[in-house]
C-alpha cells in the first residue's frame, strides 16, 4: 500500500488522483492502460457470441464432439460369424422341416381321399344288403306262414268233410261248416264248436278241411264217437245229402256226406 505523505491511505479522491486525467473541454477521462484492454476483450466477447448465435453449428465440432466408436476385436469378430453361421444353419432346418410336414399333409391328404371313396363303396354296399336283408326278411316271413299254414293243412286234428256243395262261397263256409256241426253236436256248447280255420283247395271237386279250435283238441273228444253219426234218412240240408264220420287213410277224421235217394226230412226239415 502507498502511503501519503501524511501517513494516510489515499482516498477514493486521492486514488483517482494517482490515474492519470485527461481533460478535453469539460469531460475528464481516465486514461488506463489495463482498463482498456479489459473494455476491449469484453467487446470482442460478446461480438463473438452474437456471430455464433446467428451462424449453424460446425460440424467439425460435432464430429469432434461425438461419442467414440467401439473397436471390433477379434473375438467379437468370431461372435458375429458364429451367430451367422447359427442363423443359416437354423434356416435351413426350418425348411428341411417345412417341406417334411407340407409332403406329410399331402400325403394325409391323398389318404383322407382315398378313405373317404372307400367309405361310399362300404355304404353303397352296405344299402344293398340292407334292401337286400328286407327283401329275404319278406320273403322269410312268407315262407313262415305258408308253413303254418302247411301245417294247419296236415294236422292229425283236422277235419275233412266230402260232398259240401261247390256253390257255398269261400266266405260262408265256416258258418256253413258250423251250423253243420250244431246239427251234428246238439249238446256240445258254442265255445266248443268254434273253428280255427276252413278251407277248400283250388281242385274241383273238393273236399273241404276243417280245423275246430278245442272240438278235437281234447283227448276225451278225439275218437269216432265224440261226433255221432246222423241217423240213416236223415237230411240236413236242401241237397238231400247226410253226413257221416269216418276215419281217412291219413289218421284224419273225415266227415263224408251220403246222398240218400227219397227219403229225409225235404227242405222243412233242414237245420238252415
Amino acid at each position: 500500500m502507498v502511503l501519503d505523505h501524511e501517513g494516510l491511505a489515499p482516498s477514493a479522491h486521492n486514488k483517482n488522483s494517482l490515474i492519470p486525467q485527461h481533460t478535453t473541454g469539460n469531460h475528464t477521462f481516465t486514461s488506463h492502460p489495463e482498463l482498456r484492454e479489459s473494455k476491449m476483450a469484453s467487446k470482442t466477447a460478446n461480438k463473438q457470441r452474437q456471430k455464433a448465435s446467428l451462424q449453424p453449428p460446425d460440424p467439425r465440432w460435432q464430429r469432434s464432439h461425438a461419442l467414440p466408436q467401439p473397436c471390433i476385436t477379434q473375438a467379437e469378430g468370431d461372435i458375429k460369424l458364429l451367430t451367422a453361421d447359427l442363423k443359416h444353419n437354423i434356416r435351413a432346418d426350418f425348411q428341411k422341416l417345412a417341406t417334411n410336414i407340407k409332403r406329410d399333409v399331402q400325403a394325409i391328404g391323398d389318404q383322407t381321399a382315398h378313405l373317404k371313396d372307400k367309405m361310399e363303396e362300404v355304404i353303397e354296399a352296405h344299402n344293398t344288403m340292407a334292401d337286400a336283408y328286407t327283401t329275404f326278411q319278406s320273403q322269410l316271413q312268407q315262407m313262415e306262414k305258408k308253413m303254418v299254414d302247411l301245417e294247419d293243412r296236415a294236422h292229425r286234428n283236422n277235419i275233412m268233410l266230402s260232398g259240401i256243395p261247390e256253390e257255398i262261397k269261400a266266405s260262408e263256409l265256416k258258418e256253413y261248416v258250423t251250423q253243420l256241426f250244431r246239427a251234428l253236436l246238439p249238446e256240445a256248447k258254442k265255445t266248443d264248436l268254434h273253428l280255427d280255420r276252413v278251407h277248400r283247395p283250388a281242385v274241383v271237386p273238393s273236399d273241404m278241411i276243417v280245423r275246430p279250435s278245442t272240438l278235437l283238441h281234447n283227448e276225451g273228444k278225439a275218437h269216432a264217437g265224440s261226433m255221432r253219426p246222423t241217423r240213416p234218412g236223415r237230411s240236413l240240408c236242401r241237397s238231400r245229402t247226410v253226413c257221416g264220420l269216418i276215419p281217412s287213410r291219413k289218421g284224419e277224421r273225415s266227415l263224408h256226406h251220403q246222398r240218400l235217394g227219397g227219403s229225409g226230412l225235404g227242405e222243412g226239415g233242414c237245420p238252415w
